[in-house]
């Protein structure tokens, strides 16, 4: 069976399917919806909906099919008229999840089935319990839980066993099976210090001309965020409509690619990857601005150097601390290696999470389209892109309002960043001045030779007329 592409919206009678089914056959369409679930079977398409809300089959409810869109428009009664259904264009968490699904890896746990207040509940008549069981091998139990973890919610590892080879290319780390999150924070630390060039920072601290041109660019968010009068309204995602929150149709068939899996984490973890996610927006942010938003073939390769979490599998625990990583990793690794342009992305970063999750969830689906492009770097999907894409649409407006606000109202200072740039841009203006008065003495010493020269030559040539009269 084949999964359609569909879009739902709403209206405050009824709840509208579009399904597209170019290739059914229309004499087997199935229509079943009652409470919260939907389903729709037309030969070989089969889809089923979990709403954010109870639909009912009264008789007003209808189904046309478009026969030249191939296009089947379903309209379904809301149980209580006036209701709005939530992120309805989230489109990933209205599919339905499998019942039973083998994970192949440690962070996804799935949801069996609910009992009617939302809580989890066995399903121990579907069990097996003659399941086979084999005694684990002691030596490699203890390697998989003593072994480093990474990834989102650090629930990943052994990923980059088999990967030696082109590791170098996908991320720094040298030894991700065997360094710790501290030792890998260390050694990211040193590496950025040992990399930081002061002739490049200084040039494009005098020099940034084209950079004052990347700080002027206008971004989508700049234009969103400028209707917003106060930080109140930065949250307000009932208007789906709005242009920041409307997913393209590209992005739709990207929602529908995600699995719908569900994460048990504490406060912590959501904290840590709240934490993690301001680290990829700035990085995603950094590339859209000197890019003006065409990206290029060195993108993804810009958002995973400028994230330490793609990079360095980085794990934060402090807020301060995620802005100064950022910081440095821009004056450190890019092409454009500015002050100015550092703090612009950080106002990026703010008014894409003042935007809410839908701008975030579409900023995480173009890096998700670049890095699965990319030869080396997909596999940074598999162990954060992807669950991120699918955290974000069930995280809590409030936890993003709160990072927001945290946005809003930090700051990094040049002094925090630990090279001294102060200092560097200090002295280059000083060498510039010295230059420049060098160059005016220089210049005025030419201008009195040049009059002293022409007063002399023509002191001469009046004596030699007097001579020649005499």
């Amino acid at each position: 069976m084949l999964t359609p592409a569909f879009e739902v919206s709403q209206n405050d009678q009824f709840v509208i399917i579009i399904i597209k089914v170019p290739y059914g056959k229309v004499a087997d369409m199935e229509i079943f919806a009652k409470d919260n679930e939907f389903l729709f079977h037309m030969h070989p398409y089969f889809l089923r909906l979990n709403l954010p809300g109870e639909v009912i089959e009264d008789s007003r409810e209808s189904a046309k099919y478009d026969i030249d869109q191939g296009t089947c428009t379903i309209m379904l009664p809301k149980v209580n008229e006036g209701q709005h259904f939530e992120n309805l264009d989230l489109l990933t968490t209205l599919l339905a999840q499998p019942k039973h699904q083998h994970p192949h890896t440690s962070p996804l746990i799935e949801v069996i089935s609910h009992d009617e207040d939302g809580n989890e509940v066995d399903d121990v008549d579907d069990f097996d319990w003659q399941l086979e069981q084999k005694l684990a091998n002691q030596t490699e139990s203890q390697n998989q839980l003593l072994s480093p973890k990474y990834g989102f919610a650090s629930r990943y590892s052994k990923v980059f066993s088999y990967l030696q080879e082109n590791l170098t290319d996908i991320i720094d780390v040298p030894e991700p099976e065997k360094m710790t999150a501290a030792e890998r924070s260390a050694a990211r630390t040193a590496t950025e210090d040992e990399y930081f060039s002061e002739d490049h920072y200084i040039a494009d601290f005098m020099d940034h001309e084209q950079i004052k041109q990347t700080i002027a660019f206008v971004t989508p968010w700049d234009e969103a965020c400028n209707s917003f009068d106060n930080m109140d309204n930065e949250l307000d995602n009932n208007d789906c409509s709005a242009k920041w929150n409307l997913f393209s149709n590209e992005e739709k068939h990207h929602l529908r690619e995600l699995p719908n899996k569900e994460f048990l984490l504490d406060k912590l973890e959501d904290y840590q990857l709240l934490l993690g996610l301001i680290d990829i927006i700035y990085a995603y942010a950094y590339n859209y601005r000197t890019t003006e938003g065409e990206n290029t073939v060195e993108s993804a390769w810009t958002i995973c150097k400028l994230s330490s979490s793609l990079s360095w599998l980085e794990v934060f625990n402090r807020f301060e601390v995620v802005l100064l990583v950022c910081c440095r990793r821009a004056l450190c690794y890019p092409l454009y290696r500015n002050w100015d342009l550092a703090q612009a992305i950080l106002k990026d970063v703010t008014a894409i999470f003042q935007l809410g999750k839908r701008c975030i969830l579409k900023c995480l689906l173009e890096i998700r389209q670049m890095l699965k492009n990319h030869e080396y770097k997909y596999i940074l999907n598999d162990i954060y892109i992807t669950d991120y894409c699918i955290w974000i649409q069930k995280l809590s407006h409030s936890k993003i309002r709160f990072m927001s606000q945290k946005l809003h109202q930090a700051t990094v200072t040049k002094s925090a960043i630990g090279w001294d740039i102060q200092l560097l841009e200090h002295a280059a203006i000083t060498v510039q001045d010295n230059f420049s008065e060098h160059s005016s003495e220089s210049i005025a010493s030419d201008d009195s030779s040049e009059e002293s020269t022409d007063y002399n030559s023509s002191y001469n040539n009046e004596s030699s007329s007097d001579v020649s009269s005499q």
